[in-house]
């Protein structure tokens, strides 16, 4: 999972457009490509027991452990949760890198408490079946050595 902040796409934008003109519109590996953006590679577990950490000391949950979802269950969730939440997709931003790019902006990690606060806002404007649904099915667990940056 890469995380990049809005800005370091728009400079994303920038150098491949600027890239482009010197090259009359071509692409520079010569042919179509996509172009991912990442400050840094970090994987859902990873993202996820962030998310726990912050949600844990606002005392939205209560729970010890993560619990792993089969396909099955994650689709009684969402309909789409085996293929959004169950892909292994990996992705640099080395192509970018080689043309002078390189992100500047907070990385997902920093945004994650005032991305947290607002689910939890709201979650407690949502009726409180839901709410109560949520804190108590929820299971999660943290690293305490996991480093943050």
């Amino acid at each position: 999972m890469l995380g990049v902040h809005i800005d370091d796409v728009a400079s994303a934008f920038v150098v491949l457009i600027n890239q482009a003109l010197r090259l009359k519109g071509s692409s520079p590996v010569g042919s179509p490509t996509y172009h991912f953006l990442g400050k840094a590679e970090k994987s859902l577990d990873e993202v996820t027991q962030a998310i726990v950490r912050v949600a844990r000391a606002r005392k939205a949950i209560h729970v010890a452990a993560i619990e792993n979802l089969g396909p099955g269950q994650a689709a009684q969730i969402h309909p789409w949760a085996p293929m959004l939440w169950g892909t292994n997709c990996r992705g640099r931003s080395d192509r970018l890198r080689a043309l002078g790019w390189e992100p500047k902006g907070p990385c997902l990690f920093d945004a994650l408490p005032e991305m947290v606060d607002f689910e939890i806002k709201f979650l407690a404007a949502q009726d409180e079946e839901h709410v109560r649904t949520w804190q108590t099915d929820v299971e999660c667990s943290v690293k305490e050595d996991m480093c943050i940056f």
